[in-house]
């Protein structure tokens, strides 16, 4: 790797400062504070290198190389390689694979816990433990992000919980080659991930390796069923038959093409074998879509269940809940029932008491109201005179005219004036003579009517009669 001054420390230019850096530690208890110092120092160096190129693994020449300075690489690499696996920073790539592996956990826990704290204090005690570790380490935390994040990138593209948690080697690298972008970074990351019991690895007869993912709510992944590898299966045939489909139709294409060609050259034998290779490859397009499609509908019927069973579980659940709610509410039938007879019986009390009060308080004396106005209209009777009223057959006609004159408008004002002349005959009514229409109104011969003639009331004698009352 090039040189980067931007990448590096701004001590990195300091020769003096880099010159005691990079030569070889001294012993810790002589000066304790700057073995530290130097320590943490190429610590940080590296975990920032590892993190910038998304590496989890390197040996200690590489890393000596990656941090070499005018031609000169740090000498004591290998020192701080060694105290990160003792801090457990660092772990050696095999012993990481053997802790990894699920039925080798109680040997490796024997090795990680006994022997090698045990070996190492030999080494120390016999003053071997500066010997050079050039084994491939793994930097722990880092593979431990790495795998968290791919486990997460498998559930955000997870549809269907049947056919997207059980992939292949192949699909896993292509859909995480930005988390991990060697295949070996991305067997150490699914080993952390097996490690952590998120991650089953199943090696299929055909040679190629199957992952199967925890899901989001899982604890711990479960093994490999029959079922999950049917569907498996499928996939791969799927994915097959895809890629046989676009293999003939670019075969097609280039047949008709050479067909044209021919033609163009006069070879009509050549192109006639053209166009029968594109016939035959037209025939075997057509089962192969035929044979995708059934595979597709399958899938598609093992995703519908998946979402069917969903939904039965969310209707189960559902019905349980309701009936434990129901229980803990004390909601019946029975205890409903009974409730609304009470608010009935509440109702028809404050309706009686509603009709009390609108009736109003009762005479202590118990006195008929029908008494009481017989009794009034005697005492009115007795303060006025009765007049009776006049009957009309009493009075002859001269007297009942005599009263009629005697009676006035109280307001003239809406009536016309009574007229004082006596009109003369028009002269259609005396050529043409008059009749009466159907309503008795005169009309002259020729179908128009006449006006009225008014003629003057006989006066009525008035003659000394009794007074006449008219009661208003």
């Amino acid at each position: 790797m090039a040189e980067s001054d931007t990448q590096r420390p701004e001590c990195w230019v300091d020769d003096q400062r880099m010159d005691a850096l990079f030569s070889p530690f001294r012993e810790r208890n002589a000066n304790p504070q700057s073995w530290e110092s130097k320590m943490k120092f190429w610590s940080i160096q590296i975990t920032e290198h590892l993190r910038q190129n998304g590496q989890v693994v390197f040996d200690t020449r590489t890393v000596s190389q990656i941090f070499k300075r005018k031609g000169r690489m740090p000498s004591c690499m290998h020192t701080v390689v060694q105290e990160m696996v003792r801090q457990g920073k660092l772990q050696k790539v095999s012993d990481f694979e053997a802790s990894a592996q699920p039925e080798g956990w109680a040997s490796w826990g024997l090795n990680v816990f006994v022997k090698r704290p045990l070996l190492w204090t030999v080494d120390t005690v016999m003053g071997k433990a500066n010997h050079s570790i050039e084994e491939e380490v793994v930097y722990v935390e880092i593979l431990k992000e790495k795998a968290s994040e791919l486990l997460h990138r498998v559930w955000s593209n997870a549809r269907h919980q049947a056919t997207d948690y059980v992939l292949d080697w192949t699909t896993v690298r292509d859909m995480c080659r930005d988390i991990c972008p060697d295949d070996r970074s991305l067997s150490l990351v699914l080993l952390q991930l097996q490690k952590e019991a998120k991650v089953r690895i199943v090696e299929m007869p055909s040679q190629h390796k199957v992952v199967k993912f925890a899901r989001k709510e899982q604890r711990s992944v479960t093994p490999v069923s029959e079922i999950e590898l049917g569907v498996h299966r499928l996939k791969e045939t799927e994915a097959h038959l895809s890629s046989e489909v676009q293999k003939l139709t670019e075969g097609i294409r280039r047949c008709l093409e050479d067909a044209k060609f021919y033609i163009g050259k006069g070879l009509k034998n050549s192109a006639k074998n053209a166009l029968r290779r594109k016939k035959t490859n037209e025939k075997i397009l057509e089962r192969r879509e035929i044979a995708l499609e059934t595979v597709h509908g399958l899938l598609q019927r093992i995703q519908d269940a998946e979402s069917e069973k969903m939904i039965l579980e969310a209707y189960k659940a559902g019905v349980a809940t309701i009936k434990q709610k129901t229980a803990q509410d004390d909601l019946s039938v029975e205890r409903v029932d009974e409730i609304m007879d009470a608010v009935q019986e509440v109702f028809d009390t404050q309706s009686d008491i509603n009709e009390a009060l609108s009736q109003g308080p009762q005479d202590s004396l118990n006195v008929s109201t029908t008494e009481l106005e017989l009794e009034l209209d005697a005492l009115l009777a007795e303060g006025e005179p009765v007049v009776q009223p006049a009957r009309v057959d009493q009075f002859s006609p001269g007297q009942l005219a005599h009263a009629m004159g005697e009676l006035t408008v109280a307001d003239k004002d809406g009536l016309p004036n009574v007229p004082t002349f006596t009109p003369s005959t028009p002269p259609s009514v005396a050529k043409g003579g008059s009749s009466l229409s159907s309503q008795g109104t005169p009309t002259s011969a020729h179908g128009q009517r006449s006006p009225p003639r008014i003629s003057t009331p006989p006066k009525i004698p008035v003659e000394a009669e009794p007074e006449l009352v008219v009661l208003n």
